[in-house]
């Protein structure tokens, strides 16, 4: 059964808790075990960087169409840049 002497083990030979480590243990403890024996604990795929790099580039997004078009994006490009723009909007209006 993986409860406190799961914790108490891990504990001794880590050192150190992330709140990432505690978020897993509360939901599977035996998730973060694997986690821990893998030497990669949580490979971020590809797709999903490009998708998070998106977050930095809003303003050059909103002024060059042409990058949209290479975007990994899950809609036209002109929906996209209508939706950013609405958001911008609302932000400054707040």
């Amino acid at each position: 059964m993986l409860g406190r002497e799961f914790f108490r083990e891990n504990a001794a030979s880590s050192g150190v808790h992330t709140f990432r480590d505690l978020e897993t243990a509360a939901y599977c403890p035996r998730k973060l075990y694997y986690r821990r024996r893998e030497d990669d604990p949580d490979p971020v795929p590809e797709t999903v960087k490009a998708r998070r790099e998106l977050a930095f580039e809003y303003e050059r997004l909103l002024e060059d169409r042409s990058l949209l078009q290479e975007a990994p994006i899950a809609v036209t490009p002109t929906q996209y840049q209508s939706r950013l723009g609405a958001s911008k909007a609302q932000l400054r209006a707040d």
